[in-house]
């Protein structure tokens, strides 16, 4: 699969039209990380389970694309897939790149929002040719340094032209992935028509590029877990207030069940969370952090352990404990 993106990044080299290699290393960066994304989504399947609700987010991602979608699918991925598999799976999304022993550049995973905020911008408008000329080689070097990072995610190319992962010794055809005659695609979107998952497709060819579809038997992309429509959940929980005396907090709570069966650690984050919980001078708080170091987990843990079992110290009892997500919502210069 690499040999066959490599001889895309060169055909986008080889281009004489500054429009036709902009057009082109665009869909190209788009298809390797969708490749990968698909690929990381299908060898996690074969080693472990992830929590219902990631697989809710990871599956809206990967049916509907967008350019961002990838990127949030592996960086959920890559983390439990190093626990899993090996401890430099992809090695470069989450850290610097070395160029030289005295150059060093981004981790791939935040170089790619710059290609993301490039996508959301020329596709609200019409890019103009200095740009297209200044942008060019850096994303031929998004889409180069995509390939080398990513190598451990994308599939390889069996002998009769089927696409396979392979994870230590164990190797496995994909179930999701396919070649459009003997090419890669780009996959537009996955979706279900009257009980069959299609996968909707376009070729890479910037001279004669067409429209496709397959079918989706088996795949762990199609039917399985849907999104939640869940209304709120009323917790009656009897707590000890410090008085000695029980009461019953009333909330209506609506978020995510949690991210993991096992949680180890962030002793310190918890109480530091517990310290601005029961400050009542402080409403808001902001938990940070790179991309898939756990920020969501922590505090769907903690929320959790609250409502389970409430300290006695607890001092503050909110009616509505509520979970929103902007993982999934393209934002743009229009709102």
């Amino acid at each position: 699969m690499q040999a066959l993106f490599l001889d895309q990044l060169s055909a986008v080299r080889d281009h004489k039209s500054p429009h036709e290699a902009f057009n082109h290393s665009i869909a190209l960066i788009r298809a390797i990380l969708q490749h990968a994304a698909i690929g990381a989504y299908e060898q996690h399947d074969q080693v472990s389970q992830l929590d219902p609700q990631e697989e809710v987010t990871i599956l809206s991602a990967l049916r509907n694309p967008t350019d961002s979608a990838p990127v949030d699918v592996l960086n959920r991925l890559i983390p439990h897939l190093r626990a899993r598999t090996k401890s430099l799976y992809c090695q470069g999304w989450f850290e610097k790149l070395s160029r030289s022993r005295t150059e060093q550049r981004p981790p791939l995973a935040e170089s790619l929002k710059r290609w993301v905020a490039l996508r959301n911008k020329t596709h609200h408008t019409i890019i103009d040719l200095a740009t297209i000329e200044k942008t060019l080689p850096e994303l031929i070097s998004y889409a180069d340094t995509s390939l080398h990072v990513l190598n451990d995610a994308l599939p390889s190319t069996s002998d009769n032209g089927r696409l396979v992962h392979t994870i230590g010794s164990l190797s496995f055809p994909s179930r999701t992935l396919k070649l459009d005659g003997g090419q890669p695609v780009v996959i537009r979107r996955i979706r279900s028509r009257r009980g069959v998952w299609l996968a909707e497709t376009r070729t890479l060819n910037i001279r004669n590029s067409v429209d496709g579809q397959y079918e989706l038997h088996d795949s762990p992309l199609s039917g399985g877990v849907e999104a939640s429509s869940d209304a709120f959940v009323t917790y009656r929980i009897p707590t000890e207030r410090q008085d000695g005396s029980i009461r019953p907090w009333i909330t209506e709570v609506h978020m995510p069940n949690r991210q993991t069966h096992r949680f180890m650690g962030r002793t310190e984050q918890i109480e530091e969370l517990m310290d601005w919980y029961n400050d009542d001078t402080s409403r808001m708080c902001l938990v940070y952090g790179d991309g898939g170091i756990g920020k969501t987990t922590l505090v769907l843990e903690w929320l959790h352990g609250i409502l389970e079992n409430p300290p006695p110290d607890l001092k503050w009892y909110p009616d509505l404990i509520c979970f929103y997500t902007a993982k999934l919502t393209r934002w743009s210069a229009e709102g």
